[in-house]
């Protein structure tokens, strides 16, 4: 798989120069953006005046793996559900998706206020209704940027208090 100029890639990258797949462990380098270039030569078996030699580099492409930071979450339990609020941020990359899961069950989308996950920083708010069953002790909200990286916020809910 090439890649692209401007592409957020994930922990193992596959970089395609020249027809032939290389792989770079991207734990070994800083976030940051970066080209490779990658040089050929048959010197070492040929004598001089006859040696050949091809360079190629790659499109720039972007190393992170810091995940986003899930900031300002408020979380208010009431008679008719769960509200969340909170800011999310990502200093390597836009913003994907914002999500959360209540008591461990699957993730629901959490809508950025201004409507549009497209992002280095995004407000978020949302809502979830409890079954009449259930407690909702525990609420997990996940952010993850577009390199695939996942920040979490998790927070215990307080009961509603008995009304007198």
């Amino acid at each position: 798989t090439a890649v692209e100029a401007g592409e957020y890639t994930s922990p193992m990258a596959l970089v395609l120069i020249g027809g032939a797949v290389w792989t770079l462990d991207q734990g070994q380098l800083p976030d940051g953006q970066y080209e490779l270039r990658l040089t050929a030569s048959d010197a070492p078996g040929n004598p001089e005046g006859t040696v050949l030699q091809d360079v190629r580099s790659t499109p720039p492409f972007r190393i992170d793996t810091v995940p986003p930071v899930l900031a300002d979450v408020q979380v208010r339990r009431t008679e008719q559900g769960v509200e969340v609020t909170g800011t999310a941020s990502d200093e390597g990359s836009p913003l994907r998706r914002i999500e959360l899961s209540l008591d461990g069950e699957e993730y629901r989308w959490l809508a950025p206020e201004d409507g549009l996950l497209d992002g280095r920083v995004e407000r978020f708010s949302g809502r979830v209704s409890l079954a009449e069953k259930k407690s909702g002790d525990w609420i997990v909200v996940r952010a993850q940027d577009g390199a695939g990286n996942r920040g979490l916020y998790r927070a215990w809910l307080e009961p509603i208090a008995p009304q007198r």
